[in-house]
């Protein structure tokens, strides 16, 4: 069966967005895994953290637990800046890769629009046809006696 040139480009068109989308949703559940994977370990490391510099406050020698306490908040704020940073990395890439990909497509789709565009008076002219001689004949109303 052969159909016709627009409507395969049409058809074409159509594809292409259907693998555009799906590249999104994948580029999205990667970002996603990402971002699971990286608060995993910022909880396991918190953990950790505050496991590890938990000290009861004992009468004697207070000037060395605050400055401990101190040393651990500054390690502390430390891993937290590194936290944000990865989650800013993954946050940049997916905007670059859904960026890459949009473009592509607004591309694509350009390309695609502007080829139906060439070949409209072509289309014109294969199918040109009459569409009063294709009309339905309305059916004659009985004249009204008088």
């Amino acid at each position: 069966m052969t159909s016709h040139p627009a409507v395969q480009k049409l058809t074409d068109t159509a594809h292409t967005s259907v693998q555009t989308f799906l590249s999104l949703a994948d580029i999205v559940i990667n970002a996603s895994e990402r971002l699971v994977a990286l608060n995993v370990e910022a909880a396991r490391s918190a953990v950790a953290f505050a496991s590890a510099n938990a000290t009861p406050v004992a009468s004697t020698d207070l000037q060395a637990q605050f400055s401990s306490c101190v040393a651990a908040h500054g390690k502390g704020i430390d891993q937290a800046t590194e936290y944000l940073r990865n989650v800013n990395e993954i946050c940049v890439q997916t905007q670059a890769d859904v960026a890459e990909v949009s473009a592509k497509h607004l591309s694509e789709i350009g390309e695609s629009v502007q080829s139906l565009f060439e070949n409209l008076p072509a289309l014109g002219a294969v199918g040109n046809f009459d569409l009063v001689a294709q009309a339905p004949v309305a059916a004659k109303t009985p004249k009204k006696a008088a």
